[in-house]
């Protein structure tokens, strides 16, 4: 009787070592999975911030090469003027300017 009882003792706790086993992998395949979401977000992170220099300094250098960037402006001064022969008149700049006498 005692080594039924053992028996049965010993057949519970390797069904338990195995359910722990399966979750124990489980949580492994978890850990993993979120350090790899980790790490394409640290990339995708990295991207984002190179494309937005590489956007702001493409802007630099298109045609307002003579205005630089909020970053560069000097505090406390105000924006540099564009050239006269920049300034719209109010009929470009007006997005309805066909409907104005």
């Amino acid at each position: 009787m005692a080594a039924q009882g053992t028996f049965k003792e010993l057949k519970g706790l390797s069904e338990e070592y195995e359910a722990l086993k399966k979750q124990n992998s489980r949580q492994e395949e978890l850990i993993s999975f979120y350090e790899a979401i980790r790490t394409y977000e640290g990339k995708y992170v990295e991207l984002k911030h190179a494309l937005s220099r590489a956007k702001e300094q493409a802007r630099y250098q298109s045609s307002d090469a003579d205005i630089p960037p909020a970053h560069y402006r000097p505090a406390g001064r105000p924006w540099p003027q564009r050239p006269a022969s920049w300034q719209r008149t109010w009929r470009e700049a007006s997005p309805l300017w066909h409907f104005q006498p």
